[in-house]
């Protein structure tokens, strides 16, 4: 078995960390991709693809991008619905004699960005959440470019085709739903006719009810959630929670200017 050079088993070890995310790994003025990401983003964006020798017997597809047209490039994969972790360098290569240290800086996706440059157009960018039980769904929505927090709740008889008139309403860039729905065609089916950039299913642990309200509860800094609207709406609780989370485990940056949450009736 080959044994994997430095900078390779670097790069591997900085993937396995966000498995579903383009590794833009920054190496010099390049930011380069390896592996399957190299071969995905050289299809889809008609880059180059090389080989790069890590080893006699180790040779693995590679593409860059240069990093004064980073932005270019970045704004073209989240439009095509990718997850993007760029990879920095920490200390100047100059400057040691080892492996420079690199890390994830920041992680990219439809939902969550905020630069006008990557942004489709001048409307809102909304990132969604989706939570779901046999009483009906929740459905949060937040803009992180404004902080812009809401959450409602669809219960009743038949819920589903409100749901799916809200999130054509919305428009959002992205959808985070538990990933049992995952497992229901009819959906997902509904989901992808919606035409959204991401659709991201995560854990159903991020959309617990009672682990959604404390989280919520702890970033808003507040014992209740009453004064938000939102106390005693399971599902509509559940999907601001899963949202939250799913920016906290997603997002390098402070979350500090997300202060409030907003409770609306769509039945009103």
């Amino acid at each position: 078995m080959t044994t994997q050079p430095p900078m390779l088993r670097q790069y591997r070890q900085l993937k396995s960390r966000y498995p579903d995310a383009l590794l833009l790994y920054r190496l010099g003025d390049f930011y380069e991709l390896f592996e399957t990401d190299a071969e995905t983003v050289s299809r889809q964006l008609g880059l180059t693809l090389t080989r790069r020798r890590f080893a006699k017997d180790l040779r693995l597809p590679m593409c860059g991008i240069p990093h004064h047209r980073l932005t270019s490039y970045l704004g073209r994969l989240i439009r095509l619905g990718h997850k993007v972790a760029i990879v920095e360098q920490l200390e100047d290569a100059r400057k040691t004699k080892r492996l420079v240290k690199r890390d994830v800086v920041r992680v990219i996706t439809p939902g969550t960005v905020v630069e006008d440059a990557l942004l489709r157009d001048s409307t809102a960018n909304l990132l969604a959440g989706i939570a779901a039980s046999p009483r009906g769904y929740g459905l949060a929505t937040v803009d992180l470019s404004t902080g812009g927090f809401n959450t409602t709740q669809l219960d009743g008889s038949d819920p589903q085709p409100a749901l799916w008139e809200e999130l054509a309403r919305l428009g959002p860039s992205e959808v985070v739903y538990p990933r049992s729905l995952a497992d229901d065609p009819a959906f997902v089916s509904q989901l992808e006719a919606l035409q959204t950039a991401r659709l991201s299913p995560v854990d159903d642990d991020e959309f617990v009810p009672h682990r959604a309200a404390e989280r919520l509860k702890t970033h808003l800094g507040v014992a209740s959630l009453e004064a938000f609207g939102c106390d005693g709406l399971v599902e509509a609780t559940a999907a601001a929670g899963g949202v939250l989370s799913y920016l906290q485990n997603n997002q390098i940056s402070d979350l500090a200017h997300i202060v409030r949450l907003s409770t609306y009736d769509l039945s009103s």
